[in-house]
């Protein structure tokens, strides 16, 4: 059943450009790409593509099952991760009988919420099931002596897990963070030791044999993840990414910081729910858990910088929520122990709740689907159709295309093999041109003298939502004004030198009129701008500005073309109705 919660049709934008990357490299002959082929801006730049190692899986499931075993290929690893830092959470603590089922249960439920946000088929999940095997082996590592042969054969397994790690997904350097703060929490243990008995170098040598162990174990982690074929590229790479963050932010949802939002209850339910149980399981001995409160609070953080990182709050601070409870019904007194598990039944019964809902509906979706659909895609997310028309019309495959930031992975699977080059994808190569881009997006004149330096020709954008209008001022004679309702993409885009040949409910394509045929415009254009200019749409065909004939023909014929949306079967009615 948790399986079945997380089958959901792919709503990650990177799978794409994986696929496809994948796809080329085995077209070529090569195990891997290292050079740019997808864009005409960046053709044969370097490109440290150290997620490969995923790419190659992923495309190797692909030609067995198509995005059908992807989904559920997705699907069985959340489930799995689920239910490994269940046991792991569960195995740490010091619960038994009845405790020991309810901990269990509570941590199903938890990790449920906190793993759903990156329940899609990309490289973090990997990095989540790799970072729950870190755990395990961390653990051996740290209690086994080290002369054992147990301590090198687990040492063996350890410097392979990074060293694949190191090929799939840079959570890696999350895991050597955490050896980092059982650090400076074991250093803290022993100040706060010392500072109580006036004792502190004892206290502090005694803890020396663990940091040891902790820095050996952060060295081979470390030499472990220079087995890759870019060595120390990655780590300048993660580097990057680190200084793009506040870029990111703006332009990618998940690369947000966390706020105070109705998707976002759970986590903060959680974060404050687990906070108070640790400060409740160290107020029997008087002394605060530092080891959880510095996870809980660097964890936190992690997420407040931004939500994507949610999935892995929830893994590295499950375990320590539920060793907090075992403490407190060890130790703590009949009020606290009350406390402690009203606190931990509230996340269970909020956790089950929002289990129930998401399973009842992936339910009725494949119900009415009639079982999981081969291509399983969410295609309210990409420009589907727009590229069934772009296959319809091969030769505007030729046309230096630009795509919002995070279609141009499913622009390079969908057409890469036709001859299609794209501005930008969402990888980490393109990120001084998205900068770049939302720079000359400032105007509607910089934004086309942007296009035009770079010889672009056709758009593929999504279509604009009512709620996107703001308000435009136009200058009329007498020194009056117009306010009209506009969207951006009327506005940057100028019917005389772009004309608009296909839209959906999704997406449109708008090409440049010197770059097609007169005879390709006749075909395919339209020239009543429903999905961009909605208000103004609407106030030509109540004022007889456009003839309601016109309007009904176009409306019709996109209907054809495109699928029932609410753009075609609002304007043909409204046009009916002044015919």
């Amino acid at each position: 059943m948790t399986a079945g919660v997380f089958l959901a049709p792919n709503e990650n934008p990177d799978l794409f450009w994986h696929l496809a990357s994948a796809r080329e490299a085995k077209a070529l002959g090569l195990p891997f790409l290292d050079k740019e082929t997808f864009s005409f801006t960046l053709a044969g730049a370097d490109w440290i593509n150290f997620e490969w190692l995923f790419s190659k899986l992923v495309y190797v499931f692909f030609e067995i099952g198509s995005f059908k075993l992807l989904a559920f290929l997705a699907s069985l690893l959340s489930a799995s991760i689920v239910f490994w830092v269940s046991w792991y959470s569960c195995h740490s603590s010091k619960l038994s009988g009845p405790k020991l089922f309810f901990g269990g249960i509570a941590s199903i439920f938890i990790a449920v919420n906190l793993i759903a946000s990156r329940a899609n088929l990309q490289p973090e999940l990997f990095g989540l099931l790799f970072l729950l095997i870190f755990f395990l082996l961390r653990d051996e590592l740290l209690s086994s002596k080290i002369y054992s042969a147990r301590f090198w054969l687990f040492l063996s397994f350890y410097f392979i897990l990074f060293a694949l790690w190191a090929n799939i997904h840079s959570t890696f350097s999350f895991a050597l963070a955490t050896l980092g703060i059982q650090m400076a929490a074991s250093l803290l243990d022993a100040v706060v030791d010392g500072y109580r008995s006036r004792i502190f170098w004892p206290n502090l040598r005694k803890t020396w044999p663990f940091l040891r162990r902790c820095a050996f174990l952060i060295a081979a982690g470390f030499a472990a993840t220079l087995i890759n074929p870019f060595g120390f590229g990655i780590y300048e790479l993660i580097v990057k990414v680190v200084g793009d963050i506040n870029l990111l932010q703006l332009a990618i949802n998940e690369w947000q910081s966390a706020e105070f939002e109705f998707s976002l209850v759970f986590f903060w339910v959680y974060f404050v729910s687990g906070l108070a149980l640790i400060l409740m399981s160290g107020w029997p001995g008087k002394r605060l858990r530092l080891e959880a409160l510095l996870f809980w609070m660097f964890c936190g953080c992690m997420v407040f910088e931004h939500v994507r990182n949610v999935a892995v709050f929830g893994i590295a601070t499950l375990p320590y929520l539920i060793t907090a409870y075992s403490e407190i019904q060890l130790k703590a007194g009949r009020w606290i122990k009350m406390a402690g598990t009203g606190i931990l039944l509230m996340l269970t019964v909020l956790g089950a709740r929002n289990f129930y809902a998401t399973a009842k509906t992936r339910t009725e979706t494949l119900i009415v689907q009639g079982g999981v659909p081969g291509p399983f895609v969410q295609t309210l997310g990409y420009p589907v159709r727009a590229f069934d028309f772009l296959d319809r019309n091969r030769y505007l495959f030729g046309l230096r295309a630009y795509l919002e930031w995070g279609w141009g992975g499913y622009a390079e699977w969908r057409a890469a093999e036709k001859g299609l080059k794209v501005f930008f994808d969402g990888r980490y190569l393109f990120h001084d041109l998205l900068d770049l881009a939302m720079t000359k997006a400032e105007s509607p004149a910089s934004w086309q003298s942007f296009l035009t330096d770079w010889q672009v020709n056709m758009v593929i954008r999504s279509t604009p939502k009512l709620d996107q209008y703001f308000v435009d001022e136009t200058a009329k004679p007498g020194n009056s004004t117009d306010h009209l309702m506009r969207s951006r993409t009327a506005l940057f885009y100028s019917p005389k030198e772009w004309a608009l040949v296909y839209w959906d409910a999704v997406s449109l394509v708008l090409v440049r009129r010197s770059a097609v045929s007169s005879g390709f415009l006749k075909k395919h254009e339209y020239k009543i701008w429903a999905p961009l200019d909605f208000h103004a749409v609407l106030f030509g065909i109540k004022t007889g500005r456009i003839k309601p004939d016109q309007a009904i023909k176009e409306m019709r014929r996109n209907k054809l073309e495109a699928g029932d949306n609410f753009y075609n079967r609002y304007f043909a009615r409204l046009a009916a109705q002044r015919f």
